[in-house]
C-alpha cells in the first residue's frame, strides 16, 4: 500500500519549503495543518500488478471514524470540515484474489486550533475578565 496524492480544499499538495507537505507523502509520517486546512482527500494505491483493476480498498481515520470504510475499487478517501485535533489516515488495500495487506499505509495528521482557541488566548481571556470584574 502507498499514499499517492494529498489534496488540501482541492488542491494538490506539493513537497515545497513552505507547504505542509516536507517530503513525499509515501514516506512522510505526519502533516500539520492550520485550522483553515480542514477539507482534504488522500489518494491510495496498492502495488499489484497483476490485476490492478480488481483491487480493493477500505480505510479509517482514527478519531474521526469508528470503524473501517468500505470503498471498493475508490482509490480516494475525502474528509470535509474535520475539527482541530489528532487524526491518523490509515487504508488497506487488497489484490484481485481477495487477499488484504497486513500492514496499512498511513499519514498522522494535526489540525491546529485556530488562535482564539489555544491555550494563549484563553489567558488572555482571563486576565480580560478579571480586568474587568475589578473595574
Amino acid at each position: 500500500m502507498v499514499l499517492t496524492e494529498m489534496r488540501i480544499m482541492d488542491e494538490t499538495i506539493k513537497v515545497e519549503p513552505n507547504s505542509p507537505l516536507k517530503s513525499h507523502i509515501n514516506v512522510a509520517k505526519n502533516i500539520v495543518l492550520k485550522h483553515w486546512q480542514n477539507d482534504l482527500s488522500i489518494q491510495y494505491a496498492a502495488i499489484h500488478y497483476i490485476n490492478p483493476s480488481e483491487n480493493k480498498y477500505r480505510y479509517m481515520l482514527e478519531n474521526y471514524d469508528n470503524h473501517w470504510r468500505e470503498a471498493g475499487k475508490n482509490r480516494v478517501a475525502t474528509y470535509t470540515n474535520l475539527s482541530h485535533g489528532e487524526y491518523k489516515f490509515k487504508v488497506l488495500g487488497s489484490n484481485s484474489d481477495g487477499v488484504w495487506a497486513t500492514k496499512p499505509a498511513s499519514l498522522s495528521i494535526i489540525i491546529l486550533p485556530p488562535w482564539w482557541l489555544t491555550w494563549w488566548a484563553y489567558w488572555i481571556y482571563v486576565i480580560i475578565f478579571i480586568g474587568v470584574l475589578s473595574y
